[in-house]
């Protein structure tokens, strides 16, 4: 054991570092068929998946390999990689949760296909972390029915298979505060980057080492396979008044895929969009909101802070207001709850009810107890863990652990303040299935501190400056699916990129061959026919990213070599 906390696997700081451009791929999770031959890998997976039986013996995928006891197998991984426990039965729940008890195991994963267990498990083991499996599924036609199980079974992390996943699927759920980890299904190396291209949190595989020959065909430097989402800060307060319908309108137009805003109960119990406690920093006059009438406070004006006449006489708005207008947008909304008061939580749920929009919100708070007291009335509400900040006298990975254990104790992501984090301290959160969503990017320092820490894991970035990112592109796709070229002839495939603004343009890429590389041979954006077959190929583009340069690429498209035309 683990001299200096007691424990038999005791918390350990993953840094795994890929010969690949990709900036913090998607961990890698094995289910492995050997513990033994996985820690010989010449980059070991994050975490190792067991599946443990009523007597925790832990066991391959099928069954069909008996990978030793629990105990071995912890003795064995510990202070090398993550563990993850899978569960199929009450019997073996009840083993995995004596056996973290006797062997004081606090960072570990439990996951099952059968809800109900994980949610005994996370009960019963507060800081291990959920892990629902869906490989069941088919095909998934409501994702936000995905969000609501995995929330309410105290989860963070939802598991899909790669062959139905897509881009907006998981942006869908990432962007609601889900993890997601891909299993690994694929047939063929185009199936495999297309999961990549996808942007999982992770990939779930039986051969750790596969995937890391393919991050390794990636080689630009700065390559982005997952964008953190920009999330508004009281909307846009660098160009309109804080918390004010014209700054979240604004927000929205400069590219905020997500709007954060603060709640507070009036006297008259009803709800108001508003930062502080009182209303003297952006209104005239110094009362407490909890003291003053709803139709006081909403025929007052919150121009205050705001130079110019443009904003003049604009007023504070209802929490009611915000919904109407969130309803015509894509964006998800992140709400605070301002104060350790449960009125305001009924009357938030209420309200969003009313308008029809709980799956469009996620609430964060810095007090444990609001958090405890939603997730306990609508636990499958995404929530986001506010109070996670690193002192001055502090390194980021002295209280990681901490930190983490603070977040899933309380159902939530963490909403972290940027100041003294490091890409080492958002990896490690990655790996854990936890996203981070750290506030706030703002002048001064200015723009270069969003531009450097994009390339971090995180789930999303909170900023005053929406406009920051809002041109640069976010996807790239090739104008077709699927091209046709005859043998010893050549194509142009134009790719297009698409930036938060959701404007598309032409963009200058460059192709390369992921499959059947005998078939055809590119260079530039131009394909040539070699002789018939099937090959795949990626899209490519760079372009400038502040101070930076940024790689993005499209997911595998499909050449089609033919015969060449007979000659007349």
């Amino acid at each position: 054991m683990n001299e200096k906390n007691n424990s038999l696997l005791p918390f350990t700081v993953i840094d795994r570092r890929y010969n690949t451009g990709i900036k913090s791929p998607p961990t890698v999770l094995c289910e492995a068929n050997s513990i033994d031959d996985m820690l010989k890998d010449m980059v070991l997976p994050s975490t190792v998946i067991v599946y443990v039986d009523d007597m925790g013996i832990c066991y391959n995928k099928d069954g069909s390999v008996v990978l030793g006891s629990l105990y071995d197998v912890c003795c064995k991984i510990a202070c090398k990689v993550l563990l993850t426990v899978y569960v199929r039965s009450e019997a073996a729940a009840d083993f995995v949760i004596s056996f973290c008890k006797q062997y004081s195991i606090t960072d570990i994963s439990v996951m099952s296909d059968n809800m109900d267990l994980v949610k005994k498990m996370r009960e019963a083991l507060p800081t291990a972390r959920g892990v629902i499996d869906f490989r069941a599924m088919t095909e998934i036609k409501e994702p936000i029915n995905i969000v609501y199980a995995v929330n309410s079974h105290h989860a963070k992390t939802a598991v899909i298979n790669g062959s139905i996943a897509s881009r907006p699927l998981l942006r869908y759920l990432q962007q609601r505060m889900i993890t997601v980890f891909l299993f690994d299904d694929s047939t063929s190396n185009t199936e495999l980057h297309c999961i990549i291209q996808y942007g999982p949190n992770g990939i779930i595989t039986a051969d750790a080492d596969k995937i890391r020959v393919a991050y390794e065909t990636y080689p630009i430097e700065n390559t982005i396979v997952r964008h953190p989402f920009i999330i508004g800060h009281r909307g846009i307060p660098d160009q309109a008044p804080e918390n004010t319908m014209p700054s979240f309108k604004l927000a929205v137009e400069c590219g905020a895929e997500t709007l954060e805003t603060d709640i507070h109960v009036t006297s008259d119990k009803k709800l108001i969009i508003m930062h502080d406690d009182n209303f003297g920093r952006t209104s005239e006059g110094s009362e407490l909101v909890r003291e003053m009438t709803f139709d006081k406070l909403t025929h007052t004006t919150a121009d205050k802070l705001w130079k110019g006449t443009q904003y003049e006489g604009v007023l504070i708005p209802s929490y009611e207001e915000f919904l109407e207008f969130n309803k015509n947008n894509d964006c998800v909304l992140f709400v605070e709850i301002k104060e350790n008061n449960p009125e305001i939580v009924d009357k938030f749920l209420e309200l969003t009810d009313k308008h029809d929009m709980r799956s469009h919100v996620c609430v964060i708070s810095f007090f444990t107890e609001m958090l405890q007291y939603l997730h306990k009335k609508a636990p499958e509400i995404s929530l986001g863990f506010l109070w996670l900040i690193i002192a001055p006298d502090q390194e980021a990975m002295n209280v990681c652990e901490s930190h983490i254990n603070l977040a899933t104790e309380n159902f939530a992501c963490m909403d972290l303040n940027i100041n003294r984090t490091n890409r080492l301290y958002y990896e490690n959160l990655m790996h854990r299935g936890l996203t981070a969503w750290p506030w706030t990017y703002e002048n001064p320092p200015g723009a270069d501190n969003l531009y450097k820490e994009y390339f971090y894991v995180m789930g999303g970035m909170t900023t005053n400056n929406c406009e920051w990112t809002a041109k640069y592109p976010v996807d790239l796709t090739s104008e077709k699916s699927v091209y046709s070229v005859p043998k010893g002839q050549s194509i142009d495939i134009k790719g297009f990129v698409t930036n938060r603004l959701k404007n598309r343009s032409l963009a200058d890429c460059s192709l390369f061959v992921i499959d059947g590389s005998e078939y055809v041979s590119v260079d530039g954006c131009k394909a040539t026919g070699v002789q018939p077959g099937k090959a795949s190929i990626i899209l490519r583009h760079t372009f400038p990213f502040g101070d930076y340069s940024m790689t993005i690429y499209s997911v595998p498209v499909e050449i089609l070599v033919t015969e060449a035309p007979a000659q007349d």
